[in-house]
């Protein structure tokens, strides 16, 4: 797969820029792997001094496999370069790149179903592989990719990188799903309310949600409402055991692909696809009284980047809600119990920091469903 993140020129002094960025998660079965492809925007005639891996607990599990600027490739796995045989390497340092052409370009880097169009992009096709049993717990593995650069500023770029292992991480959810309990429900009306809470709503004149605070429909001044029809309204849930809910992708995906309308202004487009992203799962506590919560761990592709997404039945405060880009959404709640003949669910999310959410400036937006079921 392939995502965008963002042109690096937040400048912190005159001749100066630094940019923390963080990278949607890889996903890998034990002894298996993942390879994502990073798209970097660059001003013409940007010039990089080196790019590698800085020594985290964890950068070895993370190499890269080839480099790309536009259509020309840089290195490459197992390809000579320069009479010497390039081959990944977690320590592996890059020197001496030149992101050549000017904004016009239209060479075209295709990865996946993602095409990245712009001949000074720089690609980075990164390798995530817990090759290693021992080491592999219930938490990421973690590894900071740096990009230095010397011309036309002098700065720096850390991309965090956070990898999952299947079958450790959530080792419920990666047995047979035929050995679990499925449970089917509709979205009400075949649609859900979205919420979007950004400035920007604001700037391009699309809150509708109402302006008075003391209405108990409030919920900030920048939030736009919008209904989401459901082409295929059914809403899969793969129960393994008393305390567990799995949300799949296969074989029936637990969350329906559907389009997502986007209000008028904020970007060149009317609409964006969703989908679960493929071969993801989220492991989800289930208690005693019916709650789930499955815990920023839901994993989407889209357009824009997202964090991992929030699912539950239960309630958030006005401060569990708060981003930079929102803050005043106020309290929600779900309702219901899991395994009801109905039940109300809460998807949240928040967008990173990418190539379009820069653009667009959405980043740090929050992203609020509320979502009806019934069987």
């Amino acid at each position: 797969m392939g995502f965008h993140l963002a042109n690096c020129s937040k400048l912190t002094g005159e001749n100066q820029f630094t940019k923390k960025l963080e990278a949607p998660a890889f996903v890998a079965e034990l002894y298996g792997n993942n390879t994502q492809t990073i798209a970097v925007n660059h001003p013409e005639g940007a010039h990089i001094s080196w790019m590698g891996f800085i020594q985290s607990n964890d950068y070895k599990y993370f190499k890269i496999s080839k480099v790309q600027v536009g259509s020309t490739t840089v290195v490459q796995d197992g390809v000579e370069k320069d009479g010497e045989l390039f081959t990944a390497s977690s320590n592996v340092i890059i020197e001496d790149v030149s992101i050549a052409g000017t904004s016009t370009g239209t060479n075209e880097f295709v990865d996946g179903s993602i095409n990245v169009a712009g001949s000074q992009d720089l690609k980075v096709s990164i390798n995530y592989s817990p090759l290693i049993a021992i080491d592999a717990e219930n938490a990421p593995h973690e590894a900071y990719l740096i990009i230095n650069y010397d011309t036309p500023k002098v700065g720096s770029l850390r991309l965090k990188l956070e990898g999952f292992t299947q079958g450790v991480k959530a080792e419920k959810c990666t047995q047979d799903p035929s050995t679990m309990e499925i449970f089917e429900y509709q979205v009400k009306g075949g649609a859900f309310d979205l919420y979007f809470c950004s400035g920007e709503v604001a700037n391009t004149n699309q809150n509708n949600t109402p302006a008075d605070s003391s209405d108990p429909d409030y919920r900030g001044a920048v939030t736009n409402i919008a209904s989401v029809p459901m082409t295929d309204p059914t809403i899969t849930f793969y129960k393994a055991d008393d305390e567990t809910v799995c949300v799949l992708t296969s074989p029936t995906p637990s969350i329906p692909d559907f389009i997502l309308p986007i209000p008028e202004g904020l970007a060149p487009l009317d609409s964006m696809g969703i989908s679960l992203t493929e071969g993801s799962f989220a492991e989800c506590p289930l208690d005693a009284d019916g709650n789930i919560y499955c815990d920023a761990n839901i994993l989407i592709d889209a357009l824009v980047s997202l964090t991992g997404m929030t699912l539950t039945n239960q309630a958030f405060t006005a401060e569990d809600l708060v981003t930079t880009d929102c803050p005043d959404f106020g309290a929600i709640s779900g309702s219901g119990s899991f395994g009801d003949d109905e039940f109300n669910l809460i998807f949240m999310g928040k967008t990173l920091s990418d190539m379009n959410t820069e653009e667009y400036n959405i980043v740090d937006a929050l992203i609020v469903a509320e979502i009806g079921l019934e069987k």
